[in-house]
């Protein structure tokens, strides 16, 4: 067995953050899901792994927070048009055989 598994938030951020000012209106982002996909495709391709997964952290406090209160304290808040896009992103995901895991 060879499984890949990936810091799904941390990965949509990263891109997100690289591929600035692509939003509509209403702050969707199809460049930022294709690039999301691309760089997935990528790692993929690069490992080759007989399982993949991506684990995503979600809203509201994790563990971390409740050991370690200034974890992420200074980090800006997730912009509204990717927090809608994250829905989407998982899916496109799926789509690719990775499946997503998060722990409340």
């Amino acid at each position: 067995m060879h499984a890949l598994l990936i810091d799904g938030l941390n990965l949509i951020r990263r891109v997100h953050a690289g591929v600035p000012g692509r939003e509509d209106p209403t702050g969707h982002s199809e460049a930022v899901e294709e690039a999301c996909v691309a760089s997935l495709r990528r790692a993929l391709r690069k490992h080759q792994p007989s399982h993949a997964l991506c684990a995503m952290e979600y809203e509201g406090l994790s563990w971390r927070g409740t050991l370690f209160p200034d974890y992420k304290k200074n980090r800006r808040p997730m912009p509204d048009g990717l927090r809608s896009a994250l829905g989407q992103i998982v899916s496109r995901f799926l789509a690719q055989g990775v499946g997503t895991v998060s722990v409340p």
